[in-house]
């Protein structure tokens, strides 16, 4: 198992865009938002530890903006 997320798996995983996941990085580098980090070659990934997987699920959930109610069925 690799030590860090690349952006297409923690797009996939927690339901965002990879747009998103960069702005997180970007973050990351510079000081805004705190998770751990993993330099090569230049290139700033994600860590895949279980404090980043519990500090980003708790952001996701934070920064939800709606529901799309169109897909949800109603139960009677």
């Amino acid at each position: 198992m690799q030590s860090y997320y690349k952006s297409k798996e923690l797009a996939a995983l927690y339901g965002v865009t990879r747009q998103t996941v960069n702005n997180w990085v970007d973050s990351v580098k510079n000081g805004k938002l705190v998770l751990d980090r993993f330099d090569e070659n230049g290139q700033t990934y994600i860590r895949n530890t279980p404090a980043n997987h519990a500090r980003i699920k708790a952001m996701v959930e934070s920064r939800k903006k709606f529901k799309n109610t169109k897909s949800q069925k109603t139960v009677t």
